[in-house]
C-alpha cells in the first residue's frame, strides 16, 4: 500500500532547513495552531519526523502542545525571542525619539517597520491617547496595498521585486484596492520617482496613510516611517502632513550617514 508520505529511510536526522520550514507555517498571523497530520501535508514529510521535530522544539520551550486536542502553537520562548530581536534591532534608538515626537506634534497614529524577508515587520506604533485605535494587519502586512508594502516593493532591486510580484497574491480589500500587476507596477514606478508612498483608503476605506524611506549611507533603504489617520476626523493632509514626513525621514536618514545629494540617482 502508497503512502502520501516519504518513506522514513533517509529522514532520521532533522536539519534546520526542515525546523524553519516548520516554523515558518506559524508567521501567518490566521495560523494559531495545526496539527502533526496537518504539518506533515503542508510540507510534504512524514508524521512521524514532524512529530520528533515538534517535541524537540517544545522541550526547549519554542513550540507548545495543547493537551487536550494534541495540537502545537508557538511557545512562549519563541515570542520572546522575536521580540528581543525587535526591541534590540540597531536603528531602534535612533529611531524611537522622532517617532514620540511625531506621535505628538502630528497628532496622528505613527509607527516604523523594516522589510525583511519580504514581509513588513512593525516594530514600533505610537498614537496620541485622544485617537481611536487603528488597527493593522499585525507583522504579515499586504504588499500592494499598504503604504509600506508599496514604499518597500519599490525600492528593491529589479530582479527581487520580480520575483515578489510573481508570487502575490492581490487580494481586495476595497474598491480602491490596487488587483492588477500592471496597476501596481505602474504605482511602485511612481512610488519610487515621487519617494513616499500612500495608501488612501486602499487597505481600509476610512484611512489614508503616508510611508517616507529612511536610507543609510549607502542610499539603501533600511526602514519607513507611517502615518496614519481618517481624513476629516484626523488632521492628516498630503498638504501639511507630507512636507513634515518627509523632513524627519531626511533628517534621520542623515543621522545613518544618508548624504542628499546621492538621491538624485535613485
Amino acid at each position: 500500500m502508497s503512502s502520501m508520505y516519504p518513506s522514513e529511510a533517509g529522514l532520521r536526522y532533522n536539519t534546520l532547513a526542515d525546523f524553519s520550514r516548520l516554523l515558518a507555517l506559524f508567521e501567518s498571523p490566521d495560523v494559531y495552531e495545526l496539527g502533526v497530520n496537518e504539518i506533515a501535508r503542508l510540507l510534504g514529510m512524514h508524521p512521524s519526523k514532524i512529530s520528533r521535530m515538534l517535541q524537540t522544539l517544545a522541550a526547549e520551550g519554542l513550540m507548545e502542545r495543547d493537551r487536550r486536542t494534541g495540537r502545537y502553537r508557538v511557545g512562549v520562548r519563541l515570542l520572546f525571542l522575536g521580540l528581543n530581536s525587535l526591541q534590540n534591532h540597531p536603528l531602534r534608538r535612533i529611531v524611537l525619539p522622532h517617532l514620540e515626537q511625531m506621535a505628538r506634534e502630528l497628532e496622528l497614529f505613527v509607527s516604523w517597520a523594516v522589510f525583511s524577508q519580504h514581509k513588513v515587520l512593525v516594530i514600533d506604533r505610537f498614537q496620541v491617547e485622544k485617537l481611536p485605535p487603528i488597527r493593522l494587519f499585525g507583522v504579515d502586512l499586504p504588499l500592494h496595498c499598504t503604504a509600506y508594502g508599496k514604499l518597500f516593493l519599490a525600492f528593491l532591486p529589479p530582479y527581487e521585486q520580480d520575483e515578489v510580484l510573481r508570487n502575490l497574491e492581490l487580494a481586495r480589500f476595497t474598491a480602491r484596492t490596487i488587483t492588477t500587476l500592471d496597476a501596481l507596477r505602474e504605482e511602485l514606478v511612481k512610488t519610487r520617482t515621487q519617494g513616499y508612498a500612500l495608501d488612501e483608503g486602499e487597505s481600509r476605506e476610512d484611512l489614508l496613510t503616508i510611508a517616507v524611506p529612511i536610507f543609510d549611507s549607502r542610499s539603501a533603504l533600511v526602514a519607513a516611517v507611517t502615518a496614519a489617520g481618517v481624513p476629516g476626523k484626523d488632521p492628516i493632509s498630503l498638504e501639511q502632513t507630507l512636507p513634515y514626513m518627509l523632513d524627519k525621514s531626511l533628517f534621520i536618514s542623515r543621522q545613518l550617514g544618508y548624504a542628499p545629494v546621492s538621491a538624485a540617482r535613485l
